[in-house]
């Protein structure tokens, strides 16, 4: 993203959140996708930070959610927003942090058919958010 389009969406920032809360919530997938992605930008925007810190739970159990929709494009993308998301706020999202464990390794453990690639870049995500903490089961 770029000085202009970083400009315009940190001043935009509280209607791009509500819209993007609203497609996470779509049944089609292929929208799902985009929020996701559109959220992973939203949450590395620096600019937005100090106004993104107090949405970080209601996405975090949006994306949560997702993680279990049998569709893997979306499943795996809700995982790269929530790795995005821990990455740039760990202080915010230490309190999720066991869940987010169990979240990852369930999936990897009993994911069904869905390969692990996405939850074991969340577990990595994870490790590097909280190097200096011992995380829980």
């Amino acid at each position: 993203m770029k000085g202009r389009e970083k400009e315009i969406l940190t001043k935009l920032t509280p209607e791009c959140s509500d819209f993007y809360q609203l497609e996470l919530n779509e049944t089609n997938g292929d929208v799902q996708v985009a929020a996701c992605g559109a959220i992973e930008d939203l949450f590395k925007n620096s600019e937005a930070k100090a106004k993104l810190s107090t949405l970080i739970p209601q996405f975090l159990e949006a994306l949560f959610e997702l993680v279990k929709d049998p569709k893997l494009a979306v499943s795996d993308r809700s995982f790269d927003a929530m790795g995005s998301i821990i990455l740039e706020f760990p202080t915010e999202c230490a309190s999720f942090s066991t869940g987010f464990l169990r979240l990852g390794f369930n999936n990897i453990c009993f994911g069904n058919d869905k390969p692990p690639d996405a939850a074991a870049g969340f577990i990595r995500a994870l490790c590097r958010a909280y190097k200096d903490v011992t995380l829980q089961l």
